[in-house]
């Protein structure tokens, strides 16, 4: 019975040998395919291309405008503004200021840079491409050693399908109510934040990081 069953199995292992051997010897050419995939990450870039701005104020409100250019491999991006007051002198330590006032920022989305004619809206919180001010008091945000204020978060769509590739301006009103305060320039600083949101094209939900 021991050698029925040992005869068995070294028939069973001759066969396999000559099948795979067989497999070898028939197919002079062979090939196998492997798929891979990788995945591509958000990425965005946000450039500073300029301001304008008063040449000379006296007194009362006026607005200045800082000019960025935002591209994403997404279609939309959230984004909110920091603007701190102007000090006299570049200097943070000064005591003689212009502060930042208004309701917060007017944010506008030009034209595509691919040359599609579109441009970009919020369309998330109030959609008016308007972001209001936090509601945290001046001082509470520093912006390269100034006090600042923070705009809410807005998500802001591209007009083209997939990215988002356009100039983006940023609004900020400004009051000089100090009938007395020194001749000289006054300067601050005005950022744009932006973060790519992929899932408003696959329906997730994507935050700002803020």
């Amino acid at each position: 019975m021991r050698a029925k069953n040992l005869l068995a199995i070294l028939i069973a292992v001759v066969c396999v040998s000559n099948l795979a051997f067989g497999q070898i010897i028939a197919n002079p050419e062979d090939s196998a395919d492997q798929e891979i995939e990788v995945h591509v990450n958000p990425a965005i870039a946000v450039i500073a291309t300029g301001a304008l701005v008063p040449q000379a104020v006296a007194t009362g409100r006026f607005d200045v405008t800082a000019y960025f250019t935002v591209e994403a491999n997404t279609e939309a991006v959230n984004m909110y503004v920091m603007a701190s007051n102007l000090y006299k002198g570049d200097s943070a330590a000064s005591i003689y200021q212009i502060p930042v006032v208004g309701a917060g920022a007017k944010v506008a989305v030009g034209l595509s840079m691919h040359g599609t004619g579109n441009v970009g809206n919020e369309v998330g919180g109030a959609g008016d491409n308007f972001l209001e001010w936090d509601g945290q008091g001046l001082g509470t945000d520093n912006l390269n050693g100034m006090d600042a204020l923070t705009t809410v978060t807005g998500l802001f769509e591209s007009g083209d399908n997939g990215t988002f590739s356009h100039p983006v301006n940023v609004t900020v009103t400004y009051d000089q109510e100090d009938y007395e305060l020194p001749v000289g320039w006054y300067s601050g600083w005005i950022r744009l934040v932006a973060v790519a949101q992929p899932d408003i094209v696959t329906g997730g939900g994507g935050t700002a990081g803020r």
